[in-house]
């Protein structure tokens, strides 16, 4: 028998060395540069580190607020959760896990405050404003998680076709499992 889907692991994203140490050497050398700049050209380096204070507190002021798209979303759909999700789905030919997985990596991927209850018919660029870059990243975890194979994926026939969140489950149902 098959362990419930709210017991699956979530998805743990192994960071290498590198990924750690090039930023702090990238803030590091430009820590330095901006020292040597004001040492240098006081005048300069002064107005350098203003511009610099001035973008990070103006990309933060506005980074933080939720898109009114995204408020009206949430405010529509605040008695709607994950049940009201896979209900509206085929759950019985559907694996449970693939749902859940595909449910809890969109939201963790729109990484907003506020939870946003999410819908098979949400559209990934106009409704949830998600990439294919993004796609990508999704379908990764989830296929880590769900132990889904990605051998023969273009022999899917979803592939090249999602546009909804219910594409995405669909085209993970379809994928057979790894060995």
């Amino acid at each position: 028998m098959r362990v419930p889907s709210r017991y699956m692991p979530t998805y743990k994203e192994t960071l290498t060395w590198e990924s750690h140490i090039v930023p702090y050497i990238f803030l590091f050398v430009l820590v330095g540069w901006l020292v040597y700049t004001i040492w240098k050209e006081p005048y300069l380096g002064l107005f350098i580190s203003g511009m610099i204070l001035v973008i990070f507190l103006i990309s933060s002021m506005l980074g933080s607020s939720l898109p009114n798209t995204m408020e009206k979303l949430i405010k529509e759909r605040s008695n709607e959760d994950i049940g009201t999700f896979t209900r509206s789905l085929n759950y019985r030919n559907i694996d449970t896990w693939i749902i859940r997985a595909v449910y809890e990596e969109i939201s963790n991927e729109l990484g907003y405050d506020k939870p946003l209850p999410i819908r098979p018919s949400d559209n990934l660029e106009k409704d949830l404003k998600l990439d294919d870059e993004d796609l990508e990243y999704i379908l990764t975890h989830i296929f880590a998680r769900v132990e889904i194979s990605v051998e023969n994926i273009e022999k899917n026939p979803y592939y090249g076709k999602i546009e909804t969140v219910g594409d995405i489950v669909h085209f993970c149902n379809y994928q057979p499992k790894e060995v």
